[in-house]
């Protein structure tokens, strides 16, 4: 570099450059990878739909504890 760059442009710009460089020797992520973040995914959004479901039924709303401890 210049003397004429200031030091963090001089960083800047070579970061830059070795950003560059890693992009042309293909993407980071690859299909495995992309396919287990995604099955990951899956299961945590499964997985919370089914708690707030039953979190939300009406067993578990607390007017009705009370309602459905007197029949049993």
């Amino acid at each position: 570099m210049s003397s004429r760059c200031p030091n963090g442009l001089e960083q800047e710009l070579q970061a830059f450059k070795d950003w560059q460089l890693r992009a042309g020797k293909g993407p980071r992520i690859t299909v495995p990878r992309s396919l287990r973040w995604a099955t990951c995914g899956a299961i945590s959004v499964s997985s919370t739909s089914a708690l707030l479901v039953r979190l939300f039924s009406p067993e578990c709303e607390p007017q009705n504890i009370a309602a459905y401890d007197k029949t049993k």
